[in-house]
């Protein structure tokens, strides 16, 4: 079983995200992702398993590689 899983949901101007862990055999969500207002104003939101955002901020740039960058950097938390 795979140690953690990373789901994904395009939508039209928005990414959500959410990333669950193998935890005893079970799996258990770990955190939500969100990038919304995708094209003029895109904004980035993490928030853990209690619904805190400890990450809460506009994207100045919603490139893929910025993106990409920006989602490995927090799922490796």
């Amino acid at each position: 079983m795979a140690d953690a899983v990373l789901a994904l949901n395009a939508g039209s101007s928005s990414l959500k995200f959410a990333v669950y862990r193998n935890v005893s055999g079970r799996i258990a969500p770990v955190s939500r992702l969100e990038i919304d207002g995708i094209g003029p104003a895109p904004h980035f939101v993490a928030r853990n398993v209690d619904g805190v955002a400890p990450i809460e901020k506009p994207w100045p740039s919603a490139t893929f590689a910025g993106l990409h960058d920006e989602l490995l950097g927090w799922v490796r938390r």
